[in-house]
């Protein structure tokens, strides 16, 4: 019964620490298109200002 109930506590923690993984890659895309954004919205900015001083 020993042996079960540890194989299950590894598998469950396994699962969780592939998930948790799964996780900070998503974290990582989303920092990611805010940087992207940011970068992207400066620019159109940037060029709206051109554009008026013209």
């Amino acid at each position: 019964m020993s042996a079960l109930l540890t194989t299950a506590i590894q598998a469950h923690n396994a699962q969780f620490l592939a998930q948790t993984g799964v996780n900070v890659a998503d974290r990582a895309m989303f920092a990611s298109d805010v940087a992207i954004s940011g970068v992207m919205s400066t620019a159109t900015e940037a060029v709206n200002q051109a554009s008026l001083l013209l």
